[in-house]
């Protein structure tokens, strides 16, 4: 698909008034959505967001977000048939070809900077990327993926474009449907999973509480009601406030997906891969017990975690808590 352009110096475009109203699921999009023009040749806007200037205070909020990365953190650019790919990445001094990859995909409404706990020690001594899904707010290219096909081509070009024959997925959310998906299409290409809250092996709940938060969130987004949400995803006393502007650029500019939606059992049972799978035990959409329920009965091969008192983010809530877990199933595949 083309070579990785690495990116040294990340442009920041200048952030304009958004235009307020509801969010709205978007349909699949028949274009390759790398250039959406009018008739007359003008750019328009890109599927998943409601104007230019909404995109550019996306990425206003993603340039200062970024600033937590850790050092060392490089920025790619990987072409795929959909548009560019941007990929996050950092790796050991030592790590070569020969070590082990991991590709981390992050859930709805979050970028690769949400798997910023495995850009440093102890999973530096591994090659780690980070990918912001396309279809999703980031800096990736591309409309809303639904077809299965389109979904196994896109991350068979960044896995392409970064000369990777096969790696480990660690995902999130969203991100664990679309690792489920292609393990099962892809299975000589995938190593490993790692799931964390994983969407894809039963319907996500929305309690009374999280729904009257989150239909506010849509309604009037800003930093009151962006907390707030968090606060419903998050453990109580955990600091959201390094998440706030990015929600709050996400509820204003975004039009928001729907929930991911479980996978067929037999597109299930096709998962051969080892498969490690942490649940958080009060998160609001997949508590954790019904998850580790609906896992043995539907990916029995799956090794479950749930961590006590742990919501629907741990990689931010419990960065090192993931970290050592994640670590530890890598384990067998790690070169010295």
């Amino acid at each position: 698909m083309g070579c990785v352009t690495r990116c040294e110096n990340i442009p920041e475009p200048r952030s304009a008034d958004f235009d307020e109203g509801h969010p709205n699921h978007v349909p699949d999009h028949p274009s390759d959505g790398r250039a959406l023009c009018s008739a007359a040749g003008r750019t328009t806007v890109p599927v998943i967001y409601r104007s230019l200037a909404g995109q550019a205070a996306v990425t206003d909020a993603y340039m200062a977000w970024m600033k937590q990365v850790p050092t060392g953190a490089q920025s790619l650019m990987v072409p795929t048939r959909y548009g560019d790919a941007h990929v996050l990445t950092a790796h050991g001094p030592n790590a070569g070809p020969q070590w082990p990859a991991v590709l981390a995909l992050p859930g709805t409404n979050f970028p690769a900077l949400a798997w910023a706990c495995l850009l440093a020690p102890p999973l530096r001594d591994y090659r780690v990327f980070a990918v912001d899904l396309v279809g999703q707010p980031g800096r990736s290219q591309g409309p809303r993926l639904g077809a299965v096909e389109a979904i196994v081509g896109w991350v068979d070009d960044v896995l392409d474009g970064l000369e990777l024959s096969e790696t480990t997925l660690v995902a999130h959310s969203l991100g664990g449907q679309l690792a489920l998906r292609y393990a099962a299409a892809r299975p000589h290409r995938t190593e490993r999973l790692a799931l964390i809250c994983p969407a894809g092996l039963m319907r996500l709940r929305v309690p009374r509480p999280m729904l009257t938060t989150t239909i506010a969130w849509l309604a009037r987004p800003g930093s009151a009601t962006s907390r707030a949400l968090l606060r419903q995803m998050s453990e109580p006393g955990h600091d959201v406030e390094d998440l706030v502007d990015w929600m709050s650029a996400v509820g204003r500019h975004v039009r928001i997906s729907m929930a991911p939606k479980p996978l067929p059992v037999q597109v299930l049972h096709q998962v051969t891969c080892p498969v490690a799978l942490v649940a958080g035990e009060r998160d609001p959409f997949l508590p954790g017990q019904r998850l580790a329920k609906a896992a043995a009965r539907r990916l029995p091969t799956a090794s479950t975690v749930v961590i006590p008192g742990g919501c629907h983010l741990p990689p931010h809530d419990r960065p090192e808590q993931v970290v050592d877990l994640i670590a530890t199933f890598l384990q067998p595949s790690r070169h010295g």
